[in-house]
């Protein structure tokens, strides 16, 4: 666990004191650049597991192999991996035929929309409470009964007590969309937040944005721009991991079941509606502009995919080498089979562009019609993979 650094501040109305206040060494939180470690690019499991890196949770790390603890409960090396499958984003899928605007943000993937959050964080025993901005465009949040509203005062009196105790806060937003990012200390009063963003190093977001001398963003103004905040309280008594994860994988179930979430398709039926809508040429006109966006759209999912089901399968496997009473390892490792495959057509899906990317040349290639009835027909052979790992999960959970 980092310190926390305080100026002296004065007693000023409205201004919280002291001035400035600042955790060190919160774990940045970015889109992967490569080097050693894994990419972490789905925001909210990579956030937590910052979080609780800084509190110093003996749990937290990256070790896929140990699946044993000296107390006698079952740990998962890989606490990202973890988090995935707890929170149910490793199995997320969205596709509103039609519609090619971003729609992946959190409280759309599961039927309950804080579930992601509270799921990841019950698991790891922690107590949380949510404040969100009624000003904001995140009505699927602020339409759950778990997420009280709050004005900017009530935010800054919540940010600064969670400082103050030694802990960061996960913020929707501050930078670019309402996606977690950390809030590691403020300034001026609360005029101006710390923290990082997985966004503040994108030139269309990050107007008006300042940085502090270790790279952390400097933002004012950030009420507006904050759709919610997520404090930790004190751990207590983690659950049991076997009861997590069987509790995890029925979720999973029915996730990937679910044909309907706010208006999109989810699960099997989305994959289904992504194959149609990549091989359907009246989708792809001559316009370059157009064919950009969404193949951009098309090539968020694919990322989406590929790293959630990759660590599904690191974390499905480990709790198969794990051999508690109640896993089935041979339909656990049949199901983090199907989710590795998953992860290779993805890669797949890429190839008929020439490769991962984005850049003209990908794009022209990747929307041809040749190439996009190839994609159609990996995305069905994924979907035909999720559909198995579903049935091999539900022997397992019950």
């Amino acid at each position: 666990m980092g310190s926390v650094h305080l100026d002296p501040g004065r007693l000023d109305p409205g201004r919280l004191v002291p001035e400035r206040l600042v955790l060190e060494n919160v774990p940045q939180v970015a889109f992967y650049g490569g080097g050693k470690r894994c990419p972490e690019d789905i925001c909210w499991p990579s956030a937590l597991r910052a979080a609780l890196e800084y509190l110093g949770d003996p749990q937290v790390g990256c070790n896929a192999c140990r699946t044993h603890a000296a107390d006698g409960d079952m740990h998962l090396g890989c606490s990202y991996a973890l988090h995935l499958v707890t929170s149910g984003l490793a199995f997320q899928q969205l596709w509103r035929p039609g519609d090619w605007e971003y729609a992946d943000d959190v409280p759309r993937m599961t039927p309950e929309p804080l579930g992601p959050y509270r799921h990841a964080l019950e698991a790891m025993g922690y107590s949380f409470e949510v404040l969100a901005n009624p000003a904001t465009t995140n009505p699927l949040a602020l339409q759950s009964a778990l997420a009280p509203a709050g004005d900017e005062a009530a935010f800054r009196s919540r940010i600064a007590e969670s400082l103050r105790a030694g802990r960061p806060v996960v913020a929707l937003g501050v930078v670019g969309p309402p996606e977690s990012g950390l809030v590691a200390g403020y300034d001026e009063g609360g005029d101006v937040l710390i923290g990082w963003s997985f966004f503040q190093g994108f030139p269309e977001m990050n107007d008006g944005v300042a940085f502090e001398p270790n790279g952390q963003y400097r933002v004012q103004n950030w009420f507006p721009k904050t759709a919610a905040i997520i404090t930790l309280g004190e751990r207590g008594e983690r659950p049991p991991l076997k009861d997590t994860l069987r509790a995890a994988y029925r979720r999973a179930v029915a996730l990937v079941r679910t044909e309907d979430l706010y208006g999109y398709l989810g699960g099997l039926a989305a994959f289904e509606a992504w194959a149609e809508a990549m091989e359907d040429d009246a989708n792809w006109p001559e316009d370059a502009a157009v064919r950009r966006a969404r193949y951009d759209r098309h090539q968020t999912t694919v990322g989406n995919v590929a790293e959630g089901r990759w660590y599904a399968a690191v974390a499905i496997a480990a709790h198969a080498m794990a051999c508690d009473e109640i896993a089935a390892p041979e339909q656990l490792l049949a199901a983090a089979s199907c989710y590795a495959r998953m992860h290779r057509l993805m890669w797949d899906v890429w190839g008929c562009a020439g490769g991962i990317g984005g850049d003209d040349a990908k794009v022209a290639e990747g929307t041809t019609p040749e190439a996009r009835r190839r994609i159609a027909a990996l995305l069905r052979e994924a979907r035909d993979a999720d559909a198995a790992a579903a049935e091999h999960l539900e022997r397992v959970a019950g």
